[in-house]
């Protein structure tokens, strides 16, 4: 007897109980999917209300570091994350590296030093924690640190929200730092009271603080060396990418939390010593020709006075040499005799040279000794528009040999000299017996040398030398990724949060 099929018209139990489970199945995947979806949403959200609210914090905490308000009170809203005050963390140090225009291969690097030390040649002028006030939800953070809005992901990424008070314009770096006191937390419906504690305390310039050498001030305009602004953060990358945007001088990158704009100074400008032995800084020059002012004034300090003198300055930068070289020669009545003046010039370490020479016999109007009081002085204005050198080579003309780069006769005199590639150049080609104003040789052969330190050299007959009252003044603009002054104050604010 064959057994009864089932009806078809009718469900089977087991068909019921797989849809339902495909059902519930699919309506929780549905509800944990949307679930996730919200709380995505809401999370965004609340970090972007955080960012508003640090953004507004910014703002009033603003108005107290700097001076315009005693206190200010800021509601931060009510989102799910925790606020918390924090007043050591993050760091930053001002470095002045080669702060007296001393080269020093050996010298320590400033990035091993961990606190106000210095070595002689490398000194740390600020070095202070900075703090924060942070907001954090599902591992991001939005924070306040320096005076600006920094937000950072779970992956430890950081970006800008809202800039710090750094500014940097026409070779004036301005940065009051703001600093952060308190050590609250909380959470829900957060305010957070601002509080002066010091406002403007001078970092840079300041006259009541001296670079190691225990005299010269810290005043502007910097000369010599780089001025390095060093910022440790967990925000770093935040940080980074705000100086790269913000300066031309050299921006590392972030290594340890740790980030450092590197900006040049100006290198000397005004009165220097012109005795031998002593040196010069010339950085930072602008494009072009950029040497305002390059006046010598010599003084002789005995009865021989300019007897056989011989002076020079002279730098290098790589295989580019240049020497300015002024001498007297043979002994003699000296008042009103002319001096000889050369300009030496090579870009391939000597191998080939120029030279431009302006005497008795070459160029026009040779600088002379003069005696006002029956002293011996001599003054050479090395941009004087009004006397020109001769393209020629000196060494054919009875000059001695040169102090520094005294290789006349290993290199070869180039015949001809192009005088191009600056807007003030007159763009010829010079050859031997040509002529041009001694302001347009000097100008264009110190833009050519770019950076470099200059040292003076000094040659006299016996017991003569120079008095000390000889002195030079250099005067050149600056160009765009220089620091001629620096303004650095501490302003300090206490955060509390109920």
């Amino acid at each position: 007897m064959l057994a009864s099929l089932p009806d078809r018209g009718q469900s089977s139990p087991i068909g019921v109980v797989l849809l339902l489970g495909l059902t519930l199945t699919a309506a929780v995947g549905i509800v944990a999917i949307g679930g996730d979806a919200i709380r995505d949403t809401q999370s965004r959200s609340e970090i972007g209300q955080a960012e508003q609210a640090m953004s507004q914090f910014d703002a009033r905490a603003a108005q107290v570091a700097l001076g315009d308000s005693e206190a200010q009170t800021v509601s931060l809203g009510g989102q799910s994350g925790q606020y918390r005050v924090e007043n050591d963390v993050g760091r930053v140090r001002l470095i002045h590296e080669n702060w007296n225009g001393t080269d020093c291969d050996d010298c320590e690097d400033y990035a091993s030093f961990d606190n106000t030390t210095d070595d002689g040649n490398t000194t740390i002028l600020y070095n202070e924690t900075l703090g924060a006030v942070v907001y954090e939800s599902d591992d991001t953070e939005v924070a306040y640190q320096g005076g600006g809005v920094w937000r950072r992901s779970p992956e430890g990424d950081s970006r800008l929200v809202s800039s710090p008070e750094f500014h940097y314009r026409g070779a004036t770096l301005t940065f009051p730092l703001v600093r952060i006191e308190g050590s609250d937390g909380a959470s829900g419906q957060v305010t957070a009271r601002v509080n002066r504690v010091e406002t403007a305390e001078d970092v840079y310039a300041n006259t009541s603080e001296t670079y190691p050498d225990g005299s010269t001030e810290l005043l502007n305009p910097v000369q010599n060396g780089n001025v390095s602004v060093e910022i440790t953060s967990d925000y770093c990358e935040g940080w980074r990418t705000y100086f790269e945007e913000r300066t031309e001088g050299d921006v590392s990158d972030c290594n340890g939390g740790t980030v450092t704009a590197e900006i040049i100074t100006l290198g000397t400008q005004g009165d220097f010593s012109i005795i031998g032995g002593e040196s010069i800084s010339v950085r930072g020059q602008d494009a072009g020709h950029s040497l305002d002012s390059l006046d010598l004034q010599f003084r002789g300090d005995s009865a021989s006075d300019f007897n056989n003198f011989g002076w020079s300055m002279a730098g290098e930068t790589g295989d580019k040499r240049i020497e300015i070289y002024v001498e007297k020669r043979g002994g003699g009545t000296n008042c009103g005799d002319p001096v000889r003046t050369v300009v030496y010039y090579s870009d391939n370490d000597g191998d080939n040279y120029h030279t431009w020479v302006l005497d008795e016999n070459h160029g026009t109007n040779p600088f002379e000794i003069t005696c006002p009081a029956g002293d011996e002085i001599l003054d050479v204005d090395l941009l004087d528009s009004s006397r020109t050198f001769e393209y020629t080579d000196a060494a054919n003309h009875g000059s001695d040999d040169l102090l520094t780069f005294d290789n006349y006769d290993q290199g070869t005199f180039n015949s001809t000299e192009d005088l191009s590639g600056h807007p003030a150049d007159p763009g010829t080609t010079e050859s031997t017996g040509d002529e041009e104003p001694v302001d347009l040789v000097v100008q264009h052969h110190f833009t050519m040398m770019d950076d470099m330190d200059v040292s003076i050299e000094e040659r006299q007959q016996g017991n003569a030398g120079l008095n000390d009252q000889s002195v030079g003044n250099i005067v050149y603009d600056g160009g765009g990724n220089v620091v001629t002054y620096l303004h650095v104050t501490e302003n300090r604010v206490r955060v509390e949060l109920s």
